[in-house]
């Protein structure tokens, strides 16, 4: 489908320029308890109102995100924080978004990837909103400061600016660095820069990215202490999810599915409620299979035949 072409060559590009980038192609969408943190682009579709980890409580875009949701209605109201996309997006801290008022088919909707790639070059809002649109119609709507430039800064004068103003983005930006050193073949350079800069900010952010790099690269014992050292140093209950998570798998990469499996003991006693406790329960069987405890293995499955006997999250 061209709507899924659009968003798969943006992520492509967001990528490519260093962006840590989530692309999800499957049919399903994101539930409400999907760990997504730090959103500072959003481009998706296709569901009539605001769905998903955005309608989590207390969700926020990073400062000045831009997001996107394709759908025929997706700007039918700019009024309301729940219904549709358009308004909900600026709700929760989107700096900048689109829409439509009424249907003007998929091929005259704004390309998503023509929009990005627009600011990604360093074009202000209107402009790309403008390149993106293969007919001018009624139909669509573009909200926020027209001359807004979210890509106009290169990415050194950007850690500069960052670092003087104390900003938080900061962790982000020297990522961004990491990632384009790694395409550029200077993978140790990288490291090197996000290890004494996840020492120097505190940051969880960075450290996820070196324990990750670590279990791609088959060093589970190294991303075990990594995947630790970020929760150290996190405090977001969903990223802190997403770590205990990533520290079970660096576990039975590392041959120690019993440290696994306490890991995934401890999510289940520490959210008793969480949308993906079922899946949080078949981990925690296939653990106690791999580290031979049939006992555990045995009552992890009960508990997941009561849940969903009851009719509970899948």
């Amino acid at each position: 489908v061209e709507g899924d072409n659009w968003i798969r060559r943006a992520s492509e590009m967001f990528q490519k320029a260093g962006y840590p980038t989530e692309r999800d192609d499957r049919p399903e969408l994101f539930d409400q308890d999907f760990p997504m943190t730090d959103v500072a682009v959003y481009a998706g579709w296709y569901a009539l109102h605001l769905t998903g980890p955005f309608r989590r409580e207390g969700f926020r875009f990073q400062p000045g995100a831009v997001a996107y949701h394709i759908h025929s209605s997706s700007a039918a109201s700019l009024r309301s924080r729940t219904s549709f996309w358009a308004g909900p997006l600026l709700d929760r801290g989107a700096a900048a978004t689109m829409g439509n008022v009424f249907e003007p088919y998929l091929m005259m909707s704004p390309h998503v990837d023509v929009f990005f790639r627009k600011l990604l070059d360093g074009a202000t809002f209107i402009e790309a909103a403008y390149a993106s649109q293969p007919v001018l119609s009624w139909q669509t709507t573009f909200v926020g400061d027209p001359l807004y430039r979210p890509f106009a800064v290169a990415l050194d004068d950007q850690i500069a600016r960052l670092t003087v103003d104390k900003r938080p983005e900061l962790h982000w930006a020297y990522l961004r660095k990491a990632n384009l050193l790694v395409q550029r073949g200077r993978k140790d350079e990288a490291f090197a820069l996000c290890r004494e800069q996840a020492v120097r900010l505190g940051s969880p952010v960075l450290w996820e990215w070196l324990a990750d790099a670590q279990l791609v690269s088959s060093n589970a014992a190294e991303a075990v202490k990594l995947y630790q050292k970020a929760m150290e140093q996190g405090n977001d209950p969903h990223r802190q999810l997403r770590l205990a998570r990533k520290l079970a798998q660096a576990h039975e990469a590392n041959q120690q599915p019993s440290l696994g499996l306490a890991v995934y003991e401890g999510l289940i006693r520490a959210h008793p409620h969480h949308g993906h406790l079922a899946d949080f329960y078949r981990r925690a069987r296939d653990l106690a299979e791999a580290a031979n405890d049939t006992a555990k293995a045995a009552e992890m499955q009960t508990c997941l035949d009561q849940l969903l006997a009851a009719g509970k999250p899948k």
